[in-house]
């Protein structure tokens, strides 16, 4: 979180590969399996009336009586807010579906969820 919040350049954009096709491309590759276990979800599953990250709702369910680090609440907060349910990013992401306005679509709603931990993190 710290590596994340620390830059302020969007981490997320589009590249064209050697055989020229648009890809997804980001300033930390690693940030993308981080989140990957966060976002599987059934779209059908809710929590208070909203879709929401089965595993993150599972962990706090989990531990009702514990405060976490307020980077892994801040964590938490945006993606259920900015990533879960808002579009197909786990099949697009990790099936390489591959069509331009998706592709920019994922691009836009991953910097906005990271854009979203940073303001967030101004508070601690």
């Amino acid at each position: 979180m710290r590596r994340i919040i620390q830059n302020d350049k969007p981490l997320f954009s589009i590249k064209e590969n050697a055989s020229g096709k648009k890809v997804l491309d980001s300033e930390i590759r690693w940030v993308l399996g981080k989140i990957k276990p966060y976002i599987e979800y059934d779209g059908s599953y809710m929590a208070d009336g909203i879709v929401k990250s089965y595993l993150a709702d599972q962990i706090a369910k989990s531990f009702p009586m514990h405060i976490f680090n307020p980077y892994v609440e801040l964590f938490f907060r945006y993606l259920n807010d900015k990533l879960v349910g808002q579009i197909d990013l786990y099949n697009y992401l990790f099936n390489h579906y591959r069509d331009d306005e998706v592709l920019k679509t994922v691009v836009d709603t991953l910097n906005d969820f990271i854009s979203g931990i940073r303001a967030g993190s101004r508070y601690f």
